[in-house]
């Protein structure tokens, strides 16, 4: 890891207000161009969520997030509109990209607390 990139997570995890829990889903975030593309979901906590993409985003940049996440046995839809907190290359053609939350329902925020909260998050294929 180069050491922009060790700086740049220090400075990430240093601004966390909430600890972030692993989670492995797909997911679908919308940018500014209001093309849905597909991401990875690699941790969540209360106030945001990590995310594997194969393209960049630029900090500040507003952006809207859905995934399934599987809760009670069953799959629930979550919705979030987001901010981009930071992005950086994260191996060959990914993007590591962090997101704060800035509005959801009330039925995803219930969502992601209940996940926030579980000892072991299920992963929804």
């Amino acid at each position: 890891m180069t050491s922009d990139v060790h700086a740049a997570l220090s400075i990430v995890t240093e601004q966390r207000a909430s600890s972030r829990k692993a989670y492995d889903v797909p997911a679908r975030l919308l940018g500014h161009d209001a093309i849905p593309k597909p991401v990875r979901i690699v941790d969540i906590s209360r106030g945001g969520i990590g995310l594997l993409a194969s393209e960049a985003m630029q900090t500040n940049d507003a952006c809207a997030l859905a995934f399934d996440a599987e809760l009670c046995e069953e799959a629930k839809r979550i919705n979030v509109w987001a901010k981009v907190a930071y992005c950086i290359p994260h191996g060959e053609g990914h993007f590591r990209i962090g997101v704060r939350f800035r509005d959801y329902d009330s039925h995803s925020r219930m969502h992601i607390e209940h996940l926030c909260d579980a000892k072991d998050l299920q992963v929804s294929w």
